[in-house]
């Protein structure tokens, strides 16, 4: 399953990365392929689109969001519903921050 995660990995930041050049409207298979060092059977054989690959990143985020509340599980069940889902939106937004730029050009 490591293998699996990590290709997930690669694949997720070179859309990313091309997506910074290319736009959204310009990214493939192929060139997430290129970006991410690996042919494009490779890159079949985890991802069939470029939705998917926005599908696996968007999970990604919601780990990091959710990390936010299984680190302190007592602390963050006792807070108040408002102050929970204010954490969970905060912790979103600082997951998303490092691909900002990338993210406005959706």
């Amino acid at each position: 399953m490591p293998k699996v995660k990590d290709a997930e990995a690669r694949i997720i930041d070179a859309a990313l990365a091309r997506a910074a050049v290319d736009g959204w409207d310009g990214l493939t298979l192929a060139g997430i392929a290129e970006e991410a060092g690996m042919s494009l059977s490779e890159l079949s054989g985890h991802v069939g689109s470029v939705s998917e690959i926005l599908d696996a990143f968007s999970r990604r985020i919601d780990r990091a969001m959710l990390t936010e509340a299984e680190d302190e599980p007592e602390d963050f069940a006792a807070q108040p519903v408002k102050d929970r889902l204010m954490a969970l939106i905060m912790a979103r937004l600082d997951a998303l921050e490092p691909h900002r730029t990338v993210m406005q050009r959706l």
